[in-house]
């Protein structure tokens, strides 16, 4: 093989094929497919030239020079054979490649289009850019921004599809997501509109037509949404979240209008929502119980949630209140997974639409959340006895210093004078008993103005229960031990 050449200077433009070569070099002996070395990078040479009157002679490249101008610079010329010139050409098919794709990645980021490389094999791959990505990133999420602001304006049950979906399909349909007026998605419970003739009780004579807790001034819903949980304070508004600690310390007013607040539809739980929830679990759970005892059912022992102070269930040296909806489902008004959970014990709950004046019952005659306390119906029916076991009765002869109050450990052992000849709402609203029923005992002040709470709260053992009612508290009454719930008409 012929000896490598030695160039003492050279000069080549950027795009050019031919190379000056000075310094009385004779290349005429150049072969094609010889190469170039230049700062150690070889280059495919064509053919070349003897030496001219001024003793310079030339190279003409296989192809144009694809690197920066070179002048008067030193170079070699090397002999070369086929397998040297195919390394040659696929290095010059690897940095035309690594430039393509230098290309390709500066358009990924500075331009707003799709991108297409070439791989070595000829298949073309194409791609978003970033700047498109993001474009297109921002008008969906902009997208999602006024779809879920103008559902949150409405009101209607807007949860994404898919998470309402799931939670419908889980469920059974016995629970779905709304959102409120402050954006707070609160799982429901769906209760579906009933006959009382339909929950074939009767014992407790009930009578017949359309439960109370879908009326609405005469006019039927098809159904209520419940919470399945004790609300807590979510940033200052109140939410049923299942797993946190129910928020107590305010009073009936502060709770009615946080639950108002929650936008059209939303309201506290009222006593005709409860006495359905009670009445059904007469026939899916007539055992329910909750939260009794410090953490656990004072019946079975065995049952117990996560206390919020972090002692074992059944220490008595604190109130031993429970996370919301954290215990068994033996503790939900169906006896399932998807009821409503603790309506026996862990904390007591206002409800609304009813309260005692001076131990007269004032009620609304089904369930009507906007209407003005004002315009509840005097129903002519009181609570009697400032001590001792309540008594219904058309007039009050032992009234309650402020300080006393009558007591039952069964709400249904109320008695009756007979005065009273019986009232099918009271019966309907858990106030009157055609015959013995759920657990729950009762407290009565027959003087001023009074407000209920019911189910019981942790501690109280068997006197907590569905039937549990308590209407001895103003309404002004704070305890961390009164909570509630909330409830909402489509």
């Amino acid at each position: 093989m012929a000896n490598w050449l030695y160039l003492p200077s050279i000069s080549v433009a950027f795009g050019d094929v031919t190379v000056s070569v000075g310094g009385s070099v004779d290349l005429s002996g150049v072969k094609s497919g010889w190469a170039l070395i230049v700062n150690g990078a070889p280059t495919e040479i064509a053919s070349g030239t003897s030496i001219d009157g001024s003793g310079n002679s030339t190279l003409s490249l296989a192809k144009p020079w694809s690197m920066a101008t070179v002048t008067n610079q030193p170079a070699a010329v090397q002999p070369t054979g086929a397998p040297f010139l195919e390394g040659i050409a696929a290095l010059r098919e690897t940095n035309e490649f690594a430039a393509k794709t230098h290309q390709v990645l500066e358009e990924m980021v500075t331009q707003d289009k799709d991108v297409a490389i070439t791989d070595a094999s000829g298949t073309t791959h194409t791609f978003a850019s970033l700047v498109k990505l993001d474009r297109e990133i921002a008008e969906q999420r902009s997208s999602l921004e006024n779809d879920y602001a103008e559902k949150t304006e409405s009101l209607t049950i807007s949860a994404t599809m898919g998470y309402r979906n799931a939670v419908e399909r889980i469920s059974g349909g016995k629970r779905t997501l709304i959102t409120d007026a402050f954006s707070n998605l609160e799982e429901m419970c769906v209760i579906g509109r009933r006959n009382y003739e339909d929950l074939d009780l009767p014992e407790l004579n009930l009578g017949t037509g359309i439960m109370t807790a879908f009326l609405t001034n005469g006019a039927p819903r098809s159904e209520v949404f419940i919470s399945p949980y004790q609300s807590t304070s979510v940033d200052g508004k109140l939410a049923g979240v299942g797993g946190q600690y129910p928020t107590g310390s305010l009073n009936f007013d502060q709770m009615k209008a946080m639950y108002k607040a929650k936008g059209a539809g939303w309201h506290m739980i009222s006593m005709h929502e409860w006495e359905l929830l009670r009445l059904i679990s007469l026939k899916f759970n007539p055992e329910i119980t909750g939260n009794t005892y410090y953490g656990r059912s004072h019946a079975r022992r065995y049952e117990s949630a996560t206390r919020q102070d972090g002692k074992a269930p059944g220490d008595t040296s604190s109130y031993g209140y429970t996370r919301a909806g954290a215990g068994p489902s033996s503790w939900s008004h169906d006896g399932t997974d998807y009821g409503v959970f603790d309506l026996v014990g862990n904390k007591w709950e206002w409800v609304d639409q009813f309260k005692l004046l001076e131990g007269e019952i004032i009620c609304t005659s089904d369930n009507q959340p906007e209407l003005d306390e004002s315009l509840w119906t005097r129903q002519g029916i009181y609570y009697d006895n400032a001590t001792g076991v309540p008594k219904l009765s058309t007039a009050v002869t032992s009234r309650s210093d402020g300080s006393q109050y009558s007591y039952s450990a069964l709400n249904s052992n109320v008695t009756k004078d007979a005065s009273y000849t019986g009232n099918e709402l009271m019966r309907r609203l858990g106030v009157e008993h055609a015959a013995p029923s759920s657990e729950g005992g009762i407290w009565v002040r027959n003087v001023g103005e009074r407000f209920p709470i019911r189910g019981g709260s942790s501690g109280y053992a068997g006197a907590a229960g569905p039937s549990a009612l308590s209407v001895t508290d103003p309404r002004s009454n704070v305890s961390s031990s009164i909570v509630s719930r909330s409830a909402y008409f489509a």
